[in-house]
């Protein structure tokens, strides 16, 4: 009789394919193209081999077919079949750099192409992203997925778990997460001989083929294995199929008693292992530690221009082109879908890991400059043209005459104060001034053009509204007379500024004193800028074993500027140079002995009513192999720090590091945030938040905790092996020096003091206020003629949606995939339950509870315009709403 097997083993066929890395995207390509042409011919000649996973992307059929456009039915066969695995994921995103609504439209986007091509896989296969936020379960849950397939990040007590844990979120949410021992190519040519090529056909299925197998499982045992179904992956980056699979599988099960294995796809073996209903045990929190495998936290600096640019990206889509289609295009009739997806779609190519994390080519990131312009232009267009689709119903003018007006929007689901910026562009208003600006209501506010000689054309219009409309917009309309002033509680003398809270002082070293008028707080050196060589690479940052040297800069002297108030800000300047060791010596081991100067440039910027301290600094970096940072001590006595991350704050040690120096790669004292850092004790505490600046570091000094926040991160290589932060290589050692990061940069960040708690005391809606800028359009109407037929009946005001509590915080508003009606996701950022009331600027006549992937789930009760939601501690709701 037989022995039964004690493991079942599923060798899954499979590519990790990075669309670019350290070749460009067109060359990656063309090796895309002869691995799957291969792989067809595989799948159409052998129908012992059973299937091929394509790495849970979809992105790379797209690549494929424009190449080979002729093969579009042949994909589809073999997908619809089961054969090809694709999906569920567009790219491989990393998963920090981005934000929690981009994943969502990455899964969407990933799921509609694989159905489109017959099949997605449902299995969460992310293999190679360098560390998993806390919230994942959540997204993935959101997408009906409860299982998630990684190789980094796990700490200590995960190893202790098992192999396979009970990976749950901060709302509850939970999947079964499972770990690759040996990452994603424990298989990887499998009885390969040394020298040949995986295609051949006289691989060796002996004891070559039988060992790696009996090592493997060997591995697992040694890594707390804890089921019988085991997971056995046949690749690794850009590799082919190997057409002797099936020979070896039978090989194999002939000679390891031990184990039967199977050949399918990552899904057949998430199937299989839940059926066993394996006892898990649960672990809560991130998946960002450099416990037995590099986590390369560096990439959050590398390049600080993408992740700038794609903060920027992600903020326009989400939070201004996406509630104007689903308000205004949806209500007018005018479809513009698919101008939407393809600026997400173009935004999501520059989301994998490789490409978002900096850790590439220089050609790489040429192209990702380009990707992000045509996202942003595509979504610009979106904005302009639904502008001017609201415009044409808003009674302004004569309808067969030019009409030129102002339409300003505010993406924040509160009343607050705005200031905007618009360029005047095809106007009609050619008369010399004095202009001013009335709102619809017939409120005059504040407004001062800059532009050539007197008249409008190719000017620009700064000016300021005390009360914008809550997620919504107001109209204003050009007049002759003369214009009214700035808020009175609004100060400027030499080189301080006031609002009715707070009173800032710029520096000549660009640091800035402060007051907290109402608790008599004060905080001295502000923005004080250090900086330290960088002897590191794109993946981590690594000071010099011996003599390292950091630099501060109390005693620098620059220019301070005369403070000046502006239509809605009061504002000053100073202007400081840096001496900056130009380098690294030639040996790399000291800083260089020639000193560059760095001109930096600091405002910073009260509004009325608020408690922030704003501030822009410009940086024109003359210098190589270092890091430039700003830290802020907040006087505050603290042991955690408060991070933003995808729809919730999270708490973390305020120096990680601590203890894990005897780890694979010891954890950085550097770590990640969505857009906050915080930090609070005893009803006091500080918050500096940031407009695409992705790390933070927090320090512990005597009268408190002070935040650190990279500015720029500059190095000239893809990868070393000299590094002291990490053992090893992290991949191809290439000179990169667009790394290195020369010539002007903007940054753009804020200081919050607070008293209470950061959430409840309304200060991360402050903070998050910041990073969610309003806008505004100039609509110049040329006349519609005798054939209008749409009444023009638009408020000149309107909030499409306020919410009633500072808990729930507003992730997006878009029309619905389906095109009824239009969906509304918030989420509760606190550890408590909040009822919170939705008001819409129209009357709602249903409302239905949905998942991320807008599944319905059940009926929500409706009152007039108004949607009351009772949310769980930190849960992320979604509304359809029609």
């Amino acid at each position: 009789m037989r022995r039964q097997r004690k493991y079942e083993g599923w060798v899954v066929p499979h590519t990790h394919w990075d669309r670019a890395w350290y070749f460009s995207f067109e060359i990656f390509r063309t090796w895309l193209v002869n691995t799957t042409d291969k792989l067809l011919k595989i799948l159409e000649s052998n129908p012992d081999y059973k299937a091929f996973s394509f790495d849970g992307q979809t992105s790379v059929l797209e690549d494929y077919l424009e190449v080979r456009p002729e093969k579009e039915a042949d994909l589809k066969k073999a997908v619809k079949s089961g054969r090809l695995a694709v999906g569920p994921w567009y790219v491989l995103s990393d998963m920090y750099l981005v934000s929690g609504e981009s994943l969502i439209r990455n899964l969407m986007t990933g799921r509609r192409i694989a159905k489109r091509f017959g099949r997605v896989m449902n299995a969460g296969y992310v293999p190679d992203p360098f560390g998993h936020p806390a919230t994942m379960p959540s997204i993935l849950a959101g997408f009906g997925l409860d299982n998630y397939i990684y190789m980094r990040g796990a700490p200590k007590e995960v190893y202790k778990l098992g192999i396979v844990i009970k990976w749950v979120a901060p709302d509850g949410a939970s999947v079964m997460a499972i770990r690759q021992v040996s990452g994603y190519g424990s298989l990887c040519a499998w009885g390969v001989k040394e020298g040949r090529a995986v295609d051949d056909s006289d691989s060796d299925h002996g004891e070559r083929a039988w060992g790696r197998v009996r090592g493997e499982i060997d591995g697992m045992k040694k890594n707390n294995l804890n089921v019988s179904v085991l997971l056995f992956n046949n690749g690794v980056d850009h590799f082919p199929a190997q057409p002797t699979i099936p020979d070896l599988i039978r090989s194999t099960n002939r000679k390891v008693p031990e184990v039967l294995l199977k050949q399918g796809t990552f899904e057949d073996y998430v199937n299989a292992l839940r059926s066993t209903r394996p006892r898990l045990k649960s672990f809560s929190g991130e998946l960002h530690s450099g416990y037995m495998s590099h986590i390369l936290s560096g990439v959050f600096s590398a390049r600080m221009w993408i992740k700038q640019q794609n903060f920027e990206c992600q903020r326009l889509l989400e939070r201004v082109a996406e509630p104007l289609d689903a308000f205004v295009g949806r209500g007018a009739g005018v479809d513009l879908s698919g101008s939407l997806r393809y600026a997400w779609k173009t935004l999501l190519k520059n989301h994998p890991h490789d490409d978002i994390c900096g850790c590439s080519v220089d050609e790489t990131h040429d192209d990702n400059a380009c990707n992000f312009r045509q996202s942003r232009q595509a979504t610009t267009g979106v904005v302009y043209r639904l502008s001017e689709e609201l415009g044409r119903d808003l009674p302004i003018g004569e309808e067969d005459k030019p009409r030129d007006f102002i339409v300003g929007y505010n993406p924040e689901p509160y009343e607050r104060g705005c200031e905007m910026n618009v360029i005047i562009r095809n106007s009609s208003l050619k008369e010399p001034g004095p202009w001013r600006l009335r709102r619809g209501d017939g409120r005059l506010v504040p407004a001062v053009f800059s532009g050539e000689c007197n008249t409008w054309e190719g000017g620009s219009l700064k000016f300021f509204d005390e009360a914008m409309p809550a997620c919504g917009y107001a109209a204003y309309v050009f007049e002759k007379g003369k214009p009214t002033g700035p808020p009175r509680e609004l100060k400027a003398k030499g080189g301080t500024i006031e609002n009715a809270i707070l009173k800032a002082t710029l520096n000549p070293n660009g640091t800035v004193d402060l007051v907290e008028k109402d608790t008599r707080r004060r905080f001295r050196g502000l923005n004080l800028f250090e900086d330290t060589e960088d002897c590191g690479d794109e993946y981590d940052y690594s000071p010099l074993r011996k003599n390292s040297k950091t630099l501060t800069f109390e005693k620098t002297k620059g220019r301070v500027g005369k403070a000046r108030v502006s239509v809605g800000a009061a504002e000053v300047t100073a202007k400081v140079v840096l001496r900056i060791p130009r380098s690294l010596s030639s040996d790399r081991r000291s800083r260089s002995r020639q000193i560059v100067s760095v001109p930096v440039s600091v405002t910073i910027c009260l509004r009325p009513g608020l408690r922030r301290l704003e501030f822009k600094t410009t940086v024109d970096n003359r210098a190589e192999d270092h890091r430039l940072r700003a830290w802020f001590p907040t006087r505050v006595i603290a042991r955690k720090v408060l991070a933003s991350t995808h729809f919730a704050v999270i708490e973390r040690p305020v120096d990680p590091s601590k203890g894990t120096d005897k780890d694979d790669q010891a954890t950085s004292p550097t770590q990640h945030m969505d857009e906050l850092v915080a930090v609070q004790s005893k009803g006091r505490g500080c918050t500096v938040v940031t407009k695409g600046l992705p790390e933070y570091e927090g320090r512990e000094e005597r009268d408190g905790v002070a935040l650190g926040i990279t500015l720029l991160r500059c190095v000239g290589w893809l990868s070393r092996d000299d590094l002291a932060t990490r053992c090893c290589g992290a991949g191809p050692s290439l000179s990169t020096p667009g790394g290195q990061c020369p010539g002007r940069h903007v940054f753009e960040y804020a200081f919050l003091p607070y008293s209470g708690e950061l959430v409840s005391s309304g200060a991360a809606v402050c903070a998050m206020g910041f990073t969610v800028p309003p806008l505004a359009a100039h609509v110049s109407l040329r006349g519609m003629g005798p054939d209008r037929t749409r009444p023009r009946t638009a408020a000149m005001l309107k909030s499409w949606l306020s919410i009633d509590r500072p808990e729930v915080m507003l992730s997006s508003i878009k029309r619905c995939e389906n095109g009824s009606g239009y969906a509304v996701r918030v989420y509760n950022l606190s550890s408590k339950r909040v009822t919170a009331t939705l008001t819409f600027g129209e009357r709602l006549r249903s409302a239905r509870l949905a998942r991320l992937d807008e599944t319905p789930i059940r009926k929500l009760k409706v009152s007039g315009n108004s949607l009351v939601l009772n949310m769980k501690p930190r849960e992320i709701a979604t509304a359809l709403l029609s």
